[in-house]
């Protein structure tokens, strides 16, 4: 069933979110963050500690048919789209927000702070096989 642009789908988010967090934990354990356990809220994804402080993170998949990437130079376009829902995760705050590709397990990451600057705000019409109507999408040179 399709549904409107903006609006959350909680069949994809069964379906993708907990292979994203299950991914970006293992990164950030090997990278000595420690990350607890955390109940679905449908709030922050990710909460994770070094050093003493808290880093709060935000995970997105990107399936195959829209991106294959392994590092920011395979990565096929030249900005990179991050949903505009999201921005009232950063009323508490600063938080990273990792765009996971599906296939090849490597991720794109930029904190909220870069990412919701109004010069990267479009407005896109968007029909698909899941959504239709106006979304708000924040597109960020790559290389941020």
């Amino acid at each position: 069933m399709r549904t409107k642009a903006g609006a959350f789908r909680k069949e994809d988010y069964k379906e993708y979110n907990e292979f994203a967090i299950n991914l970006i934990t293992k990164y950030l354990e090997r990278r000595g963050f420690t990350v607890p356990s955390k109940a679905e809220d449908y709030g922050i994804d990710i909460l994770a500690y070094k050093d003493g402080k808290e880093y709060r993170i935000e995970a997105e998949v990107k399936r195959s048919y829209y991106s294959h990437f392994t590092f920011e130079e395979t990565y096929p376009y030249k900005t990179v789209s991050f949903l505009g829902r999201k921005k009232r995760l950063a009323n508490k705050g600063k938080f990273w927000y990792f765009v996971v590709c599906q296939d090849t397990e490597y991720c794109v990451i930029c904190d909220s702070d870069t990412i919701y600057n109004e010069k990267y705000k479009l407005m896109v019409d968007v029909d698909n096989d899941k959504r239709f109507g106006r979304d708000e999408f924040y597109r960020v040179p790559r290389e941020l």
